[in-house]
């Protein structure tokens, strides 16, 4: 059979799936002119016309699609080898990767087992619970892990899933937005490159899982353009459509991490004003177009989310201690040098960023925002030609019609408005906040921004590098195809011209992925053997007590394991127990009074039957402390040790309450 049938070349496929014009055949069937002109094709084999016009038209329309994916994939395999080799025993390591384990188990057990509301646990703070409406539950990576684990997946399995699952498609998304804007695959693989696989992305692999899930973030732009630019009227079912995807879209950001809702939220709105100041003139057609449009989608996803949205609401009109001290915002706010300071831990480029990073506030995953100068070239040549084009017309000329999607202009905006929010409220540059001999601070938008509803919520600032990292990847994707554009009036020969495009993507993505080189360590969750007697346990309202009552993320690697609810535990929002002030025992236990009163029988009338001691964690005071308070309440030897690996120290201690 012609080898003319199925054409897998992906220079081909690249090249052609935009480019190649519609005429009219033969027989009056709309086919490529390729085929077209091909008159001996139906001889060549046996396969009618009709059916190897559609095979090529197919190929054509999902081949550059198909070979995205792969090539992502296979990069999202290798940058993650540590991973992917321990990939159904341990998870990433870092920051709060065991609140994350704990909360995909969480959701699969409140929902599958129990039945019972996700958003609130007794299983943390027994026995009055904790509400998680303002903590990092990651509901919608809980759910989805759930039929990964009905497959028999590991709950580390299907956590690594999901982390394969947000770098894949967070590059392939932007993919897809750079090529409807930009209408170009080259350009828009590079810029999927530049968002999927960023610094920002790889150092919040370490411990925030919500993060990596940024995957659902360009399919909401992409459509939000849609909706907001679609020619067609309102009463017009595409259009409908793409305002329920978007809504839709915008409803799966919330459920996995509501700040990425947030901040999509807020580009909207900075897209609308743009949209409206780019179309004053006309502003009353902009109001029932594009600003109505956009209305809509954010009346579906309050419809969508209100199940989750109104209880929120809620609880932050009457809860006063969600919103975090002022200066965990400063700690948390982005260095101005952060965001061309290479990521810290980099194999190669680390050895000279480090120390500069070391000046910068907050630890390694916050304070990476590194956006990188190959992308920031390709910007500066978007933003260039940008500027040509708008002086050779010899008027401010609009890049983009009323009705089309936003052009570097908007993205221009958008990338500095959240690059200053990422500041935070005062500038900070090399780690210093005030300057010359008087001291004098600069202020930031972000410092009026805080006194607005939700914002002292967020805490983290430099998180809005994110939305900067996005806009940056689309600029990038408009300064690759003027790039590529420039160098193909300067090449002679159809050899040469063919290769411009693929020959500079090569290049250009080697270099991205050079300096975007990240450094992955895994976490086996180990139990420890003193805690077979829970596990072993039936009784589901068996409480665990870990000592020394404090926020540790650790105790979730053991509770996952032995499924009984605990005194204590660790919460985004961090909550007192009122037992540990109600229970004498408790509170001598929590060292927050003299060993001087309590007793085993108090905490047994409490529910709890194991109680564990991590002196690993204790310095000498706390230990003297905690041995004087242990004596008080149990007055005798602990049912069980565990001692250091070297057997030098004691480690655990376990007291079983009958």
């Amino acid at each position: 059979m012609s080898g003319r049938r199925f054409n897998f070349s992906p220079l081909k496929i690249f090249n052609t799936a935009r480019s190649e014009t519609v005429t009219p055949a033969h027989d009056g069937t709309p086919e490529t002119e390729t085929l077209a002109q091909d008159t001996s094709l139906s001889t060549q084999v046996n396969t009618p016309v009709s059916t190897q016009v559609t095979t090529t038209r197919r190929w054509q329309k999902w081949g550059p699609h198909l070979l995205v994916l792969f090539l992502y994939s296979l990069l999202t395999l290798y940058f993650l080898q540590p991973l992917v080799a321990k990939f159904f025993t341990d998870v990433p390591f870092g920051g709060d990767s065991w609140i994350f384990y704990w909360d995909l188990w969480w959701v699969k057990k409140a929902l599958t087992e129990l039945g019972t509301n996700p958003f609130f646990t007794t299983y943390v703070n027994y026995p009055g619970g904790a509400s998680l409406n303002f903590h990092t539950l990651a509901f919608l990576d809980g759910v989805i892990a759930i039929p990964l684990q009905w497959l028999g997946m590991s709950l580390a399995g299907a956590y690594n899933s999901l982390v394969l699952f947000g770098y894949i498609f967070s590059a392939y998304g932007m993919f897809l937005l750079a090529d409807f804007l930009v209408k170009n695959k080259w350009a828009a693989f590079v810029a999927g490159l530049i968002f999927g696989f960023s610094p920002f992305h790889f150092a919040h692999l370490n411990g925030q899982l919500n993060f990596v899930s940024i995957q659902w973030m360009p399919f909401y732009v992409l459509f939000m353009l849609k909706a907001a630019s679609s020619a067609k009227p309102l009463k017009a079912r595409q259009t409908w459509f793409n305002i329920l995807i978007a809504a839709v879209f915008l409803s799966l950001n919330a459920l996995t991490e509501w700040t990425l809702a947030a901040f999509l939220g807020m580009l909207t709105v900075v897209y609308l004003l743009y949209r409206l100041w780019r179309e004053r003139k006309e502003w009353r057609t902009a109001l029932r177009g594009p600003v109505l449009r956009l209305v809509l989608v954010l009346i579906v996803f309050g419809v969508l989310t209100s199940p989750v949205l109104l209880p929120m609401l809620n609880e932050a009109r009457s809860n006063k201690n969600i919103a975090y001290n002022p200066q965990e915002t400063i700690f948390y706010s982005a260095d101005l040098l952060s965001f061309i300071t290479p990521y810290e831990l980099h194999p190669v480029l680390g050895t000279f960023s480090e120390k500069i990073a070391q000046k910068f506030s907050g630890n390694p995953a916050e304070r990476t925002n590194y956006l990188g100068f190959m992308g920031l070239i390709l910007a500066i040549v978007a933003l260039v030609e940008w500027w040509r084009t708008r002086r050779k017309k010899g008027e401010a000329v609009k890049t983009t019609s009323p009705l089309s999607p936003a052009g570097p202009g908007f993205w221009l905006v958008s990338a500095i408005f959240f690059a200053l929010l990422a500041l935070g409220p005062m500038l900070t540059i090399a780690g210093r906040n005030y300057f010359t001999v008087f001291k004098v601070s600069v202020p930031l938008p972000y410092a009026v921004f805080y006194y607005l509803p939700f914002f002292s919520i967020m805490r983290t600032p430099t998180r809005f590098d994110l939305v900067v990292i996005l806009a940056l990847a689309i600029l990038a994707a408009f300064g690759f195809k003027a790039l590529a554009g420039w160098a193909g009036q300067h090449l002679t020969g159809k050899t040469a011209a063919r290769w411009v495009l693929p020959g500079l993507s090569a290049v250009v993505s080697l270099l991205i992925l050079f300096e975007f080189a990240p450094y992955v360590t895994t976490a086996y969750p180990n139990v420890p053997p003193i805690y077979n007697p829970v596990r072993l346990d039936t009784n589901p309202n068996h409480a665990v007590l870990e000592l020394p009552l404090r926020p540790a993320s650790h105790f979730y690697i053991a509770q996952v394991a032995y499924s009984k609810p605990m005194i204590g535990g660790y919460l985004a929002r961090q909550v007192d127990n009122p037992l540990i002030e109600q229970n004498p025992a408790l509170k001598t236990l929590a060292l927050r009074q003299p060993a001087t009163t309590g007793s085993a029988d108090q905490l047994k009338a409490a529910s709890i039957s194991y109680v564990f001691v991590n002196w690993w964690m204790l310095d000498d005071t706390q230990k003297t402390q905690m041995q004087a308070a242990l004596d008080k309440v149990f007055g005798r030897p602990p049912d069980d040790t565990e001692m250091e690996p070297d057997g030098s120290k004691l480690r655990l201690s376990l007291y079983i309450i009958k």
